[in-house]
């Protein structure tokens, strides 16, 4: 893919958790990010925000126990609350979504 995209890590530090929201919402034309707006609900997005915005602070550890790589699937442990990720999406930022 020309050119490279960055990694997402050090992505994820460049943009503010709104952004990062809106670009998992709506994609980003011309690239390989595609808009999952249309087929998660703001819920999902919100927890795939948080998840992008905690990236560049998680342990190898934490990864794997958030994500279920060593285990096979992921523990019964509840996703942090939007607001709790610093430069997360702000509360309600799934309900002006779906306006």
């Amino acid at each position: 893919m020309r050119p490279e995209p960055p990694h997402l890590t050090e992505a994820a530090t460049e943009w503010t958790g709104e952004e990062i929201y809106w670009i998992a919402a709506n994609g980003i034309k011309m690239t390989g990010m595609p808009a999952f707006g249309e087929h998660h609900s703001p819920e999902e997005i919100t927890a795939i925000a948080v998840f992008i915005s905690a990236l560049p602070g998680l342990s190898a550890d934490d990864y794997s126990r958030l994500t279920g790589s060593a285990q096979g699937q992921a523990e019964e442990t509840p996703a942090p609350a939007a607001g709790d990720v610093p430069g997360g999406p702000p509360p309600g930022a799934a309900e002006s979504q779906s306006e």
